[in-house]
């Protein structure tokens, strides 16, 4: 069973283990209000804007896996991001890795080909290569990150929008694509 079976009580009490989904809801654990609850500090942090523009890239680009209009896209945009509540910076940035995936998608597909000999591109599934197109994008046309954390946001977006092995795909193809064009990972 995968997390995305769970169903929303367990969700709701942050309950995504498949032995907790198995169980009858009557048998969960509730937690009384005389309980503490434990917070998690990291929730209670603002998203990062760049994190949220590269989620923002990410299903802009895989809507238009299906919806050829790119531009018609992009124009709903800032619609979106106002109703949503962004952070200022988010639909420049989003729409900035956007419109350079797309002007760059031959490019960045070959590269991502290159280092996945085993796996064509159209046949990944659209979440993985729009990430690892992402990604590579950063790598080759964003020197303003550092490619460690190309990578690590890349994992970051897999885990959040992919299958379960897809952040291990993507970890591999995308040290991959760094090893053969001399990308060097480290922190410092």
């Amino acid at each position: 069973m995968s997390n995305r079976d769970v169903g929303a009580d367990e969700l709701a009490r942050g309950s995504s283990s498949p032995s907790s989904a198995t169980r009858p809801a009557r048998e969960l654990h509730k937690p009384r209000a005389s309980e503490p609850r434990s917070v998690d500090k990291r929730s209670s942090r603002k998203p990062d804007m760049r994190r949220v523009a590269r989620s923002w890239a990410l299903a802009i680009l895989y809507a238009h896996e299906y919806v050829r209009e790119l531009e018609t896209l992009c124009a709903s945009v800032p619609s979106l991001l106002r109703e949503g509540g962004e952070p200022e910076g988010v639909e420049e940035l989003a729409l900035s890795l956007v419109n350079g995936v797309g002007e760059h998608v031959s490019a960045l597909d070959e590269v991502i080909q290159r280092s996945s000999p085993r796996w064509r591109v159209v046949r990944m599934s659209v979440i993985d290569r729009n990430i690892m197109r992402l990604a590579c994008y950063e790598l080759f046309h964003r020197r303003d990150v550092p490619p460690r954390v190309v990578l690590n946001e890349a994992i970051e977006l897999a885990k959040k929008f992919g299958a379960e092995q897809t952040r291990s795909f993507i970890n591999g193809i995308l040290q991959q694509v760094c090893s053969d064009n001399a990308i060097v990972l480290s922190d410092g």
